[in-house]
């Protein structure tokens, strides 16, 4: 067979001659078909065919074949979600874990019109990735309800075996476990967690797992409560808390800079951290310029991990290869 020049576009039939097997073998051999079995020296001999052709399928093809687009959707809150340092670190684990599939990301944004809908309808998306921190589920409900394989990342969603709908989060019951056996072994017997569980469904899932675990350690006398900070003043707020003698042995706070309010006040007012109070401190990810990071412990997310999990689950729907509807990513301790 002549080769083909740089300018010759190479064909399926190209490639099924110099393989020496059919079209139709190209074609499942090439595009990984459901449902159609090929011996695997079959396939690798096709492959380098194709390769040493530089054949590139045709994408429209290939979408027939397979009934796939190739595409999911990724909806996000609003246009300012896209300045969330977070967010973004979700979806570059999405982004990179993708890539190895070939997949590509269609970004939308919710908006009253629920214009993210219309690509479900029109078939131009073979799954949704949904990222989440809101309490209100109502705009996943109308999702769900179109049949198409979603993903909720980062918050929580209920679901069945039977709904190709799934969660993948950080693993917020298990973060409160290790904080408050941290606080136990430091013989901690009051302990504050300063965040706002109204904020977000995060927030309100490491807030319903350190009242769970508040109301199953009372008989070890490990008494809690919870403060939420305050949207405006937080500093005066913090000074406030130290200045009405209510002190605390252990202290749970969200964020660094929240942590390093809490540092700063505490030695104003002549409490030294780690002999009069134990911090700890959850963050979304590490923030080496903060205080609170050299001096108490911290436990971290991994949001790159959130995202390339997200992605293997979705993958999984979309061929229907798993009946797993949550993953869950732990948090990372620092120091």
């Amino acid at each position: 067979m002549a080769r083909m020049t740089k300018s010759t576009k190479a064909s399926r039939k190209d490639v099924a001659k110099l393989a020496g097997v059919s079209l139709t073998t190209v074609t499942h051999a090439l595009n990984e078909t459901p449902d159609t079995r090929l011996r695997p020296e079959t396939i690798k001999r096709v492959q380098a065919a194709a390769a040493e052709l530089d054949y590139r399928p045709n994408f429209v093809g290939r979408a027939l074949i397979t009934g796939k687009t190739f595409t999911v959707g990724l909806l996000q809150p609003s246009y300012k979600s896209l300045f969330s340092d977070f967010y973004q670190r979700i979806i570059f684990g999405m982004v990179g874990a993708m890539e190895q599939d070939d997949y590509n990301l269609v970004t939308m944004f919710r908006s009253p019109q629920q214009k993210h809908l219309k690509p479900i309808q029109q078939g131009r998306v073979d799954g949704m990735l949904i990222l989440q921190s809101e309490l209100d589920n109502s705009h996943i409900d109308t999702i769900i309800t179109t049949g198409i394989p979603t993903v909720v990342v980062n918050g929580y969603y209920p679901t069945a075996k039977q709904l190709p709908v799934g969660n993948v989060r950080s693993d917020h019951q298990q973060l409160m476990q290790n904080v408050m056996q941290q606080f136990v072994k430091l013989n901690c017997k009051s302990v504050l967690a300063f965040h706002d569980y109204l904020n977000c469904d995060p927030n309100r899932q490491i807030n319903n797992a350190f009242i769970d675990i508040i109301n199953n350690k009372l008989n070890n006398r490990i008494l809690g409560s919870t403060v939420i900070p305050a949207k405006d003043n937080l500093q005066q707020q913090i000074r406030n808390l130290f200045k009405n003698g209510q002190q605390w042995d252990g202290i749970f706070v969200d964020g660094y800079a929240t942590a390093d309010l809490i540092l700063e006040e505490a030695k104003k007012n002549g409490l030294k951290h780690k002999k009069d109070f134990h911090l700890i401190v959850e963050d979304c990810y590490k923030k080496p310029d903060s205080r609170s990071i050299e001096e108490a412990s911290s436990y971290i997310q991994s949001p790159v991990e959130v995202g390339a999990a997200a992605w293997q689950l979705m993958h999984k729907l979309i061929n229907e290869t798993t009946t797993e509807r949550e993953i869950l990513i732990p948090y990372k301790k620092i120091k």
